[in-house]
């Protein structure tokens, strides 16, 4: 997550159908090798990875079109740029979807797996305790450790999940794979932004405040802060608050209003909590500069190079890479003209005209050169 994006409205699509839970009770790795819980939470090596597992769920945000899998986008990659007025993408399944659109029987772009990753930061609260082995110990303090990471990260994969559906069930137990009963409501707007809010509150200072090389993808203090910063920029907006009749109108089964009436003091929490993560930024992080080698400020490297290596920009890193190379696959290669180095461009993303003509230039005849040749 960059700074700078933090005020970056989403485009959001919202779910008015119910919700059953019973594809995502998928366990790790370790319950599929046929070992209980028991066996898994004795053993510290096993109890780590179950941990890493949580991680699992975490957006790939380079993903826009195609990477080296060639699989199709998902709502955990980043769909929503070739599928609104960003980009033209010419390829993979974003190709046709603005103007198709999705509907109910053929949504592909949804997050609902990440209830996979909630059950499992669950089951680990559940069921993780120390370990006083002599040759692989898990003590108390990487214990705590862990404990804050899952409870950010199944705080995220709701907030996660807030942002493309609104009322979401929110869950904070493991469901029994067995139990008949596997349908579970939807809470509210304002139940699921109050849970989100409370959950980071909890962790915020347990996380560190930075992560050695080894761990930069460890959630830190600053990455809870900002979650909660947009949080609430989202809970104080016209789509989640009041903006729109048919929304707050809907009712459940049970008749339970699931989107609140307008509330003027949830934009005075939005810029409070946004302003303590900016004063809590200040020294902190700032955005990536490139210069040249005479010394002058380069605006072109300074966005290439801001995701080519970690930098005082980035606020939580991921070991996700979809961006590739132009020799190799994934996002640049689809972004670069054909022709360069070969055939290895490929001229799938494209700039629209809207998005030039949004822009002044310095020249009004640049202008025109570059409209013309979209």
């Amino acid at each position: 997550m960059k700074f700078k994006n933090l005020y970056k409205a989403c485009t959001l699509s919202l779910v008015l159908a119910c919700f059953t839970g019973c594809d995502y009770l998928a366990v790790s790795d370790e319950l599929a090798g046929e070992l209980t819980m028991e066996e898994v939470f004795n053993n510290a090596a096993y109890a780590r990875r179950f941990h890493r597992g949580i991680y699992t769920g975490i957006p790939d945000v380079s993903f826009l079109s195609t990477n080296s899998s060639y699989l199709s986008v998902t709502g955990l990659g980043l769909p929503w740029v070739a599928t609104s007025d960003e980009m033209k993408a010419a390829n993979n399944n974003v190709k046709d979807l603005p103007i198709t659109g999705e509907n109910a029987t053929n949504a592909s772009m949804s997050r609902w797996s990440l209830y996979n990753q909630i059950r499992q930061a669950n089951l680990f609260l559940e069921q993780a305790h120390v370990i006083t082995s002599e040759k692989d110990p898990l003590p108390e303090t990487e214990l705590s450790q862990m404990r804050a990471e899952a409870i950010f990260l199944r705080a995220y994969y709701h907030y996660l999940l807030f942002e493309l559906y609104g009322p979401i069930p929110i869950m904070t137990t493991s469901a029994d794979p067995a139990s008949l009963d596997l349908d579970y409501a939807r809470n509210s707007v304002d139940e699921v932004v109050e849970f989100i809010d409370s959950e980071l509150l909890s962790v915020m200072d347990q996380l560190k405040e930075t992560e050695p090389q080894e761990r930069r993808a460890a959630p830190t203090k600053g990455a809870a802060m900002a979650v909660r910063a947009k949080l609430w920029v989202y809970a104080a907006s016209p789509l989640f608050n009041g903006g729109y009749k048919e929304a707050v109108d809907l009712r459940d089964n049970d008749g339970k209003q699931l989107f609140p009436e307008y509330d003027e003091t949830k934009w005075q929490k939005a810029l409070d909590v946004m302003q303590e993560f900016i004063n809590y930024s200040e020294g902190r992080y700032t955005l990536y500069k490139a210069y040249k080698e005479n010394g002058e400020y380069d605006p072109d490297a300074s966005l290439y190079d801001l995701f080519q290596h970690y930098n005082n920009e980035i606020i939580w890193a991921s070991t996700h890479d979809s961006w590739g190379s132009v020799d190799s696959e994934g996002s640049q290669r689809w972004a670069t003209p054909r022709g360069v180095r070969g055939s290895q461009g490929l001229s799938a993303h494209g700039v629209i005209q809207e998005l030039v003509d949004a822009f002044f230039y310095e020249r009004r005849t640049e202008h025109r050169r570059i409209s013309a040749l979209l």
